[in-house]
């Protein structure tokens, strides 16, 4: 036995496995999807770097890639994000990740700025903690189950 629950139709059978099916093809797109997002972001990162003076835009025009979306892939390919993080966030979810770890590193040198101060530097760490779970609700909730302990 499969493990799998015994259906009394045969043709409610054969709709669960097609629901199956296209679930698991529309997630190998969309994941197919993000990692030509972001091997293209990778592209403008070099390509942009191997421009001179007054290049890029038209090499942007010719790419058929508006300038703001040139400007997101690159931030997703710089920012060291691994695929199956995009691919949970999506690109915009990403791109909000990225903010949100920007500011909570700042409370954090915030933070360590206070103490060297001489103060102790609650204000900046509640920050943190606070940017650090509005990270943690990016997360579909199902993912962060499975990742707590």
């Amino acid at each position: 036995m499969s493990g799998r629950p015994a259906f009394d139709s045969i043709a409610l059978a054969d709709r669960a496995e097609t629901v199956r099916e296209l679930i698991a093809g529309s997630d190998a797109a969309h994941t197919q999807s993000i990692e030509k997002a972001m091997e293209a972001g990778r592209l403008l990162v070099a390509a942009k770097g191997d421009c001179k003076h007054g290049e890029w835009l038209p090499f942007l025009k010719r790419a058929g890639v508006p300038e703001r979306k040139a400007q997101r892939l690159m931030q997703i390919a710089e920012s060291n994000l691994k695929s199956d993080t995009v691919t949970d966030l999506g690109i915009g979810g990403a791109l909000r990740f990225l903010q949100l770890r920007e500011r909570a590193v700042r409370h954090l040198e915030g933070a360590r700025d206070d103490q060297a101060g001489g103060r102790f530097g609650v204000e900046q760490l509640e920050g943190a903690i606070q940017t650090m779970e509005a990270m943690i609700e990016l997360f579909p909730e199902e993912q962060r189950e499975r990742s707590s302990p």
